[in-house]
């Protein structure tokens, strides 16, 4: 685009009336393109900061709106999707059963597969409909740890969009590409050929139901970015 501009300004030295309109008009659509991307910037680097202090309140409805903007957008999507699960676990932890069941709804209907959080989705309506001043949870089901993580991982990292509980899914897809088990000083591995979006992360997802990305990383020296990988990229799993 920048291109295009000079080569128009050259020529517009030599024949101003001619080349005058087009110029003006491959200006406005530069002016519109770095506005646009200024506004989405913005309004996420606001939920951003919003989401770094603590304030999840304050940054659901700005996720929210850069959501709606590009609803096909892995990252918009992970970031508030996984945000609103956060926000929904802790409602619930704090005794605010009616935010906690809303926003965990509105997860489930970005992620209709995530079974578990319908259960708590469900618990959670049930307590705020008829109290019962009992704990509906465990600590362990309000842990949210892994939906931080993932939140982390869109933000700065550009994370796929997988949640923990597609793990299955991605171990089903893992297991059509893996040859037999090898053995390396006496430690047996799992040769993994990763697909198309997948990080060491969501690998270990996968085989570990836990995100020991750093396990695998050790194992793999080679990776240079634990997040960035290649289609055909060999990993090795290990399993003892």
């Amino acid at each position: 685009m920048f291109q295009r501009l000079k080569s128009a300004l050259e020529k517009l030295k030599m024949n101003k009336k001619v080349y005058f309109i087009p110029l003006v008009c491959m200006a406005l659509m530069l002016m519109v393109s770095f506005t646009v991307n200024a506004s989405f910037d913005a309004g996420f680097d606001a939920g951003v900061t919003k989401y770094l202090s603590g304030d999840l309140s304050g940054c659901l409805p700005l996720f929210s709106e850069e959501f709606l903007k590009s609803p096909s957008s892995p990252i918009s999507k992970g970031v508030y999707g996984n945000s609103l699960i956060v926000f929904g676990k802790r409602s619930i932890f704090d005794g605010w059963y009616l935010d906690g069941y809303t926003s965990l709804e509105k997860a489930l209907y970005m992620y209709p597969s995530l079974k578990k959080m319908r259960t708590l989705s469900l618990l959670t309506e049930l307590e705020d409909r008829f109290p019962t001043n009992t704990k509906i949870a465990t600590d362990e089901q309000l842990d949210s740890k892994e939906e931080k993580d993932m939140v982390f991982d869109f933000i700065f990292l550009g994370g796929m969009d997988l949640s923990v509980q597609d793990a299955q899914e991605a171990l089903d897809k893992a297991r059509e590409n893996e040859e037999d088990i090898i053995v390396i000083d006496n430690i047996r591995y799992i040769v993994h050929y990763s697909i198309q979006g997948e990080t060491l992360s969501s690998i270990a997802r996968a085989y570990y139901k836990k995100d020991l990305w750093q396990k695998l990383w050790k194992a793999n020296p080679d990776i240079k970015n634990p997040h960035r990988l290649f289609p055909r990229n060999r990993i090795l799993i290990p399993i003892d």
